[in-house]
């Protein structure tokens, strides 16, 4: 059967642990630092639907806000956080025992760690990543593959030094198997 979710949240976080290579504190060295409160909240959409007996399609959205609701930055939005998501998959069962599926992730552009002001043009890139597995399910035991990032595009999750466009990037593409036991 489909379902359809719908999601308005608000999320208040304080004393957040934030690892800051570059600090706009009085500090000249890399630390982990608490964060004034922030205050996340925005709308998520999901749903999933068979297409056939075999072939199913899901897909989900997330519009987020999250800003400081206090301290030096207030108002200001918070760091390394993409405001829109998306993710989409189809799922393929072969057979009583195998399964494949594809899927692809957005994320939007999102802040550098060192831009607490909120001046900096330059932003971590939007990106689009796919993946793609394998499962076989039997007797309780099933022997999964999943490819991470199938296309190895250039995908970034942190970044520091805007000035200077300082970019972590992370993981090319990745493959996983593993066997597990349903006990």
């Amino acid at each position: 059967p489909a379902a359809f979710n719908a999601r308005v949240f608000r999320q208040n976080t304080v004393n957040e642990i934030l690892y800051l290579d570059f600090t706009p504190f009085d500090f000249d060295y890399c630390c982990n630092r608490n964060l004034d409160p922030v205050r996340r909240q925005g709308l998520e959409l999901d749903g999933k639907a068979p297409v056939t007996d075999r072939l199913s399609v899901s897909a989900s959205i997330q519009a987020l806000s999250a800003k400081f609701t206090a301290g030096a930055y207030q108002g200001k939005q918070r760091v390394l956080v993409s405001p829109r998501t998306a993710t989409a998959r189809v799922h393929y069962k072969m057979d009583d025992l195998q399964s494949v599926f594809l899927g692809g992730q957005y994320l939007s552009s999102s802040r550098f760690s060192d831009d607490f002001d909120n001046t900096c043009a330059t932003r971590i890139p939007a990106q689009v990543t796919m993946d793609a597995g394998y499962n076989f399910d039997k007797d309780g035991w099933r022997m999964g593959l999943v490819i991470s990032n199938l296309m190895d595009k250039p995908s970034y999750s942190y970044a520091y030094v805007c000035n200077y466009g300082a970019l972590y990037p992370n993981d090319g593409r990745v493959i996983r198997a593993s066997l597990s036991k349903q006990f």
